[in-house]
């Protein structure tokens, strides 16, 4: 019923359909992370690589934006994806205040990709010391953000409680908040995030990386997310 009022309307106000499916339809992604290659082989920079060259085949322009003071301000296009290099001028020696530095030099990356490549469709932060950059850039942008959650502050501190411990846990719960999808590998922080982050089944996805086209699961939930997001402008 919706769909065929939706059609009546496009008619009305003579919108071509197709035209109006292909805008629904994914352009660009930009992908953050402290970690990728060659810098770093890890369980993020192996995940997003996969993610990344499997958005490539979908004809989806694909943008990541990786840590690497080694390769500060380079980039390079590997398999179609385009890497840029980003690090960080201050080394601060809480992991909370150079995650806050961190996100100030990964916003200004994406302005500029944003300023020279066009509009961007969707951002999918990785890692806990993206957040804050993913967070601010939801708010400027107003597009879908996505978030994957590799562990979680409760896990990594052992219960200690303290001020850090509790501003880290503010900083995933703002951005399980504020994302439109939660991504996890790992049961048990799939578990936590149901039971003790109340986040509800309809926002939490688990990837199984050892299933065969698990990508396809994550590309899938990308497009969900990006053509609710278009019809709810409409």
């Amino acid at each position: 019923m919706q769909e065929m009022i939706l059609k009546k309307i496009l008619k009305m106000l003579e919108v071509d359909e197709y035209a109006y499916e292909k805008h629904k339809k994914l352009k660009r992604v930009v992908l953050i992370s402290p970690d990728f290659f060659p810098r770093k082989v890890s369980e993020i920079s192996v995940n997003i690589k996969e993610i990344a060259e499997k958005l490539v085949e979908y004809n989806v322009d694909t943008h990541l934006v990786a840590y690497d003071p080694l390769k500060h301000e380079s980039k390079d296009e590997i398999n179609g994806i385009k890497i840029h290099y980003i690090s960080t001028p201050i080394n601060a020696y809480s992991p909370l205040t150079w995650s806050a530095v961190f996100s100030v030099d990964i916003c200004r990356k994406v302005a500029d990709i944003f300023h020279n490549e066009g509009d961007i469709d969707l951002i999918h932060s990785h890692d806990w010391s993206t957040f804050p950059a993913g967070i601010n850039l939801k708010a400027v942008l107003h597009k879908p953000l996505f978030i994957n959650m590799y562990s979680l502050e409760v896990q990594r501190s052992g219960g200690v409680d303290n001020l850090y411990t509790r501003a880290v846990k503010k900083l995933e719960l703002s951005a399980i908040d504020t994302s439109e999808k939660v991504h996890t590998t790992k049961h048990s922080v799939k578990d936590i995030l149901i039971h003790d982050y109340r986040v509800g089944s309809d926002k939490l996805t688990y990837i199984n990386p050892f299933e065969k086209n698990w990508q396809i699961k994550v590309i899938e939930d990308y497009k969900s997310a990006y053509k609710e997001y278009v019809e709810g402008v409409y």
